[in-house]
């Protein structure tokens, strides 16, 4: 699971010029870099969800939210950034099913240190398991704050996913989708955002409204550079031979 410079250093005799800026993988067992921040909480108790690290090396996230409503954090970082032509990518490993709604993804956000409790300024790509259902959801937040009917999501058997992604087609624009076992990529929806700040900070979302734990967990975070031909066979590569691990 940690072999993923290994993996891409066998690729570089077809794409020497590629190089993908590994961001974490987990090994060091810390979060320590990244700010956590409840953007949404229509609970009544105080803050229920949490990101931790599993026993594989990958992200996880959980709550102790017994009221059913949403409650949405984010976990993120600025010392990494996503630039026009790049493509934000994590691995989906450990997918398992879920009767509850959990979600897991990753996110481009305009700062690592968001207002709490205000939804703004983010792109959004997530493993969504919703009534025993598997989808890739995404979602963007204006400056303002609104989000409703930018949403979108497509069902998938999450067998079939190898990677989520979030790329930067132009100072504000974005798409998300994900790459699937044997290479394949699927948009699921693309952006116009109001704010060229977002893709400066980078990090994990999460929306768990029971007390449960992710039906997924994410690893190897990294930032890949175009072309997209490239994301395409870093992430169908990488995520059929070395990053799988099924329940």
């Amino acid at each position: 699971m940690k072999k993923l410079f290994l993996s891409l250093a066998c690729l570089c005799a077809l794409v020497s010029s590629a190089q993908a800026t590994l961001i974490d993988d987990f090994s060091s067992g810390s979060l320590s870099a990244y700010t956590q921040t409840t953007v949404l909480d229509q609970n009544t108790t105080a803050t229920n969800n949490s990101f931790s690290i599993n026993a594989s090396g990958a992200i996880i996230s959980s709550s102790t939210n017994t009221g059913g409503s949403a409650e949405q954090t984010v976990l993120l970082r600025s010392d990494y950034s996503v630039s026009v032509g790049q493509t934000l990518l994590a691995d989906a490993t450990d997918l398992g099913t879920s009767s509850t709604f959990a979600e897991l993804g990753i996110i481009v956000a305009a700062s690592s240190t968001p207002t709490y409790l205000t939804r703004s300024e983010y792109v959004v790509c997530a493993l969504r398991e919703q009534n025993a259902g598997d989808n890739v959801a995404a979602q963007y937040a204006t400056v303002t704050g609104p989000i409703s009917g930018t949403g979108g999501q497509i069902g998938i058997d999450f067998s079939t996913v190898a990677s989520i992604y979030i790329k930067r087609t132009g100072s504000l624009t974005y798409e998300t989708g994900f790459i699937k076992t044997d290479g394949t990529s699927t948009t699921v929806k693309t952006y116009t955002v109001d704010n060229a700040s977002i893709g400066n900070a980078v990090g994990f979302y999460t929306d768990i409204r029971y007390a449960v734990s992710s039906s997924g967990s994410l690893d190897n975070l990294r930032v890949v550079p175009e072309p997209a031909s490239v994301l395409m066979l870093i992430g169908g590569v990488v995520g059929l031979a070395l990053l799988r691990r099924r329940k």
